[in-house]
């Protein structure tokens, strides 16, 4: 209802320059979902909003709704700026990819609880220092258990058959997920027996049992591969942030005197 003054947590996924002084940020909010507001005067000065309004923020944010999609943001508190992703860049690169994930399948102005509480935990994860690719794919695939995208892993996306505990099976997106080998395209990506286990184990459990599982190296490569390509899919466009944290990582094995292991980051 418009006029209507509201109360939520957010993390800053995004923000634009929006006229000649204001300042577009979009939230991920538990309550509402994904929340475009518009912070009047923010560009021109720091006194209403302070410093706080910086991508990966985690706020307290007043807002008025609107008639139009863009709602009115009043004033914010900060509630964690998550200081160490701002002092390495791999890792905030690791942040910057999981609020894209967010962004892309988060509803604007519908309840989003667990993809908000997968988002804010995963950032705290990178910030204790737990392994950005192990936080990566426990919240993209907590990310796409709450939009009713879960890839199927039990049975074919082909022809339904339940497929057996210790079947190797390939991963195609358009199929929903898990297919049997003889179903299986050119293109299609293998899973282990083994790397499904542990996918279905994560959609299975909350967000801090997920994250102790553990992975053999070839399974969470495999895993990487096949949720990329399931986000692609279903959002329709690859995710700028991972092509920049690739790079990024293949620029810092070449330059890292005395690496010895892949760098590896969502």
């Amino acid at each position: 209802m418009a006029g209507r003054h509201f109360t939520t947590p957010a993390i800053v996924l995004r923000r634009y320059a929006f006229g000649e002084s204001d300042r577009l940020v979009v939230l991920l909010t538990p309550g509402h979902g994904l929340v475009r507001a518009l912070a009047k005067g923010q560009r021109r000065s720091f006194k209403r909003f302070g410093g706080i309004l910086d991508l990966l923020y985690f706020l307290e944010a007043d807002l008025t709704a609107r008639k139009s999609e863009i709602q009115l943001l009043d004033a914010v508190r900060l509630a964690d700026a998550y200081r160490p992703l701002s002092e390495d860049l791999m890792l905030y690169a690791a942040g910057c990819h999981l609020a894209e994930v967010a962004a892309a399948f988060a509803s604007e102005m519908h309840a989003d609880e667990q993809a908000f509480a997968a988002l804010t935990g995963g950032l705290a994860e990178l910030c204790r220092g737990t392994d950005p690719n192990r936080v990566g794919r426990v919240v993209e695939l907590h990310t796409l258990r709450a939009a009713g995208l879960a890839p199927r892993l039990d049975t074919c996306g082909v022809t339904g058959r339940r497929l057996g505990e210790s079947e190797t099976v390939a991963f195609e997106p358009h199929h929903g997920g898990a297919v049997t080998a003889e179903k299986a395209s050119l293109s299609s990506i293998r899973l282990s027996a083994r790397a499904r286990r542990t996918l279905q184990a994560i959609l299975a459990a909350d967000f801090a049992a997920a994250l102790s599982l553990e992975w053999e190296r070839a399974d969470a490569l495999a895993a990487r591969t096949a949720l990329a390509q399931m986000i692609a899919y279903h959002s329709g466009r690859v995710l700028k942030v991972r092509q920049f944290a690739e790079a990024a990582a293949r620029f810092s094995r070449r330059h890292r005197r005395g690496a010895t292991a892949p760098v590896e980051v969502c």
